[in-house]
């Protein structure tokens, strides 16, 4: 696949596309239209005060449904456009965020949160403050092997493997949308690795295995949950310095600054800070390297020099450290817990282990194995006997699924320790099929002339291309079985995506693209009996209903199937589970839309969030829900009338006026309501690269 760079755009508010929400929320949720109003207003911003132009009467509205309803809205008038402004002290004031369950590995649940609109908006001025001192709290460690090394000057966008081929035969553009390079992967480039994948498959990580004799991993118990907030201080100027000298001295620092709105994103909580965010990884990014420093000077006073002795590398809360003389491990391990426990944290002695490298590990071998299976076993080749032949495809989904267990059961790995590897090895062998086919339709097919039977060589190659898709989706649902989680979701639904696109823009015909969407219909309904929705773990079920609603209306669910999944109750009876949240309605109300079998569960659903809203709105507290439920169920386009007015009731929006300025201001905040090319939305979190 070919890359495109792109100059990444400076705006203030950019903050809000790769910083402040979770990875793991469904393709059709983004900060996007945030995004956008906060553009078409200019934002402005100062120490004590944001300024938004008043582009039309909606704005204020908007203000009020993000800001909250008692917000004081001051207007002003300059060179002829009025402006409105909102303090400071009103932004960083405390929200509740909302808080979704997601499972990781073995299946445990983990909180992930999205801050209030309101909070993620403060971090639009810090970062605009404080990013430079960001970077320097963020790269005082040798140990770190991922934090901020500078900002993001240009991104590189990978096109999808369609492009080479539409571009090259005159057959369409290249597809882009409007705000498609707008989502950015990262605010700051990072060193020295963003994924930790990376980092096990490096040149530098085989060089570490060289030169020492022994490898040992540990991991700080519960980061996030544990840390101190006002640890921040302690960190950036010493606990000492902090202890001693007046609290004054460091009001209006990045410290201090930093510690009060983390804590205002959480409730104004000090132990703990929130999980998902990228803001909270830098939070604890500042604290740690701090730890490194330390640990690093404690182990020189004992003879111990980094980089001769001992090699500390840390990813985030991991610790990969390698040392010549496993003697030396009891004052290593010492000198980091010493150095932890005043900041609050402790090891995780659970995960305390201890390899002779250079190791080879069961996963590593499964690694190998199942690329080797994976790439023989969904290969599109020529026959090499034939100059000019067509294409085949000679894969078995019995003998690919074999492979895959016997990997397993070899080896003694659990499918949760291996299903996102196969799911990414699954997709790449996919998209090499797919070139395979593209560059033989523009390189060879030209040339081949008609095959006695009659059956032409470019038809071939499209049914055998069409049997690879389809074994590929087969066996990613076999695999995805095995550990049905937020990650193995979003590959599986972008490997679904891609294979729906190659057959449709590809043409391999409507009885055989017919095919692979009846056996996505098919193995998507399996999954969603097994895995209806649950309290802590809904995300991986909605991505999988996204993928029925692109199938179309024909592969719709029956009413009673939905609402089992859903867990509505029955037809007759419908109830909503009170733990139904922004995500899980939102998501909901975009797959019933307006088809008529439905009916009953939309008036259900939406007279469920205007009594939820209501009652959130009842209290002091500022609820993340209240505004990500008004702003997305009002920009629903199925949405009943009675139930937008009756939401933006409770913020206070409530003239026929400010109603019909609000719903005409924009149709996207957080949720897409409209058509989506899934497969690009779904590349958007792999493949952008940022330098």
């Amino acid at each position: 696949m070919t890359k495109r760079r792109h100059n990444v755009r400076h705006k203030p508010a950019r903050v809000l596309l790769s910083e402040t929400l979770p990875f793991e929320v469904p393709v059709t949720f983004s900060n996007s239209g945030f995004y956008k109003f906060l553009n078409d207003c200019d934002l402005r911003l100062d120490r004590t005060t944001a300024r938004f132009r008043e582009i039309n009467h909606g704005v204020r509205p908007a203000l009020r449904i993000i800001f909250g309803p008692d917000v004081q809205i001051h207007p002003e008038t300059h060179d002829g456009k009025v402006w409105l402004s909102v303090s400071r002290k009103h932004f960083e004031s405390p929200t509740v965020p909302f808080q979704f369950g997601v499972r990781y590995g073995g299946m445990r649940p983990r909180q992930l949160s999205i801050p209030h609109p309101m909070s993620q908006f403060a971090f639009v001025g810090f970062y605009q403050r404080y990013r430079s001192l960001i970077l320097y709290h963020s790269g005082r460690s040798d140990f770190s092997i991922r934090h901020p090394k500078r900002m993001t000057r240009y991104t590189i966008h990978q096109d999808s493997v369609f492009n080479e081929l539409l571009s090259t035969k005159g057959l369409g553009s290249i597809e882009t949308s409007g705000y498609e390079y707008d989502r950015i992967r990262s605010y700051f480039v990072y060193a020295r690795y963003d994924n930790i994948y990376k980092f096990h498959e490096s040149p530098e990580y085989r060089a570490s295995e060289r030169r020492f004799g022994h490898l040992l991993r540990l991991d700080i118990s519960k980061c996030f949950d544990s840390i101190y907030t006002h640890s921040i201080e302690w960190a950036t100027h010493t606990k000492e310095a902090v202890k001693q000298e007046r609290r004054q001295v460091f009001d209006n620092t990045f410290a201090k600054d930093f510690d009060g709105l983390i804590r205002a994103m959480n409730d104004n909580e000090t132990h703990g800070i929130l999980i998902g965010p990228e803001v909270s990884r830098i939070f604890a990014e500042v604290v740690l390297q701090r730890v490194d420093s330390d640990v690093e000077v404690a182990l020189e006073k004992v003879g111990l020099r980094h980089g001769t002795d001992y090699e500390i590398l840390r990813y985030v809360d991991d610790f990969f450290i390698f040392m010549r003389d496993l003697n030396d491990q009891d004052r290593i391990v010492s000198a980091i817990e010493d150095r932890l426990r005043p900041y609050r944290f402790h090891l995780n002695a659970a995960k305390e282990s201890v390899h002779t490298t250079p190791f080879i590990s069961d996963i590593s071998i499964a690694k190998d194995r199942i690329r080797s299976h994976l790439r023989r076993g969904l290969r599109l080749e020529p026959d090499e006997t034939l100059v000019g032949s067509p294409l085949r495809f000679e894969g078995d989904i019995a003998k690919l699924v074999s492979s895959y267990k016997t990997v397993l059961r070899e080896t003694g790995l659990a499918p949760s320790e291996m299903v996102n590897f196969t799911l990414a090895t699954i997709e790449t062998a996919l998209e090499s099929a797919i070139s395979a086919h593209n560059r033989w339709l523009i390189e060879t097919a030209p040339t081949v002339a008609p095959p006695q039977d009659g059956v032409q060589p470019t038809r071939r190659s499209l049914q055998e291309l069409a049997h690879c898709l389809r074994e590929g989706v087969e066996l990613a649902f076999y695999v995805y079985g095995g550990s049905p989680r937020v990650t193995p979701a979003i590959k599986l639904s972008r490997i679904v995506s891609l294979c729906r696109k190659a057959a449709h823009q590809l043409s391999v015909g409507l009885d055989r693209s017919g095919a692979i969407d009846d056996l996505i219909f098919k193995e998507t309904r399996i999954q969603l009996r097994r895995n209806p929705l649950e309290e802590r773990s809904a995300v991986e079920g909605l991505y999988l209903l996204t993928l029925l609603g692109d199938l179309g209306d024909h592969y719709r669910l029956e009413p009673d199937e939905l609402c089992d999944f859903a867990r509505l109750g029955s037809l007759g009876k419908l109830s909503i589970p009170d733990w139904f949240d922004p995500m899980v309605v939102v998501e909901l109300l975009r797959y019933i839309k307006d088809y008529p079998p439905y009916t009953s569960l939309r008036a259900a659903v939406e007279s469920w969030v205007v009594d939820r809203v209501e009652t959130l709105a009842r209290t002091t507290r500022r609820y993340s829900e209240i505004p990500l439920y008004v702003l997305g169920v009002c920009t629903d386009p199925h949405a009943a009338m009675q139930t937008k007015r009756a939401l933006l009731a409770t913020c206070k929006v409530d003239t026929h006026a400010d109603v019909t300025a609000f719903l005409e201001l924009q149709d996207r905040w957080f949720t897409n309501w409209g058509a989506v090319d899934l497969h690009t939305e779904l590349l958007l979190k792999r493949v952008q690269e940022v330098y």
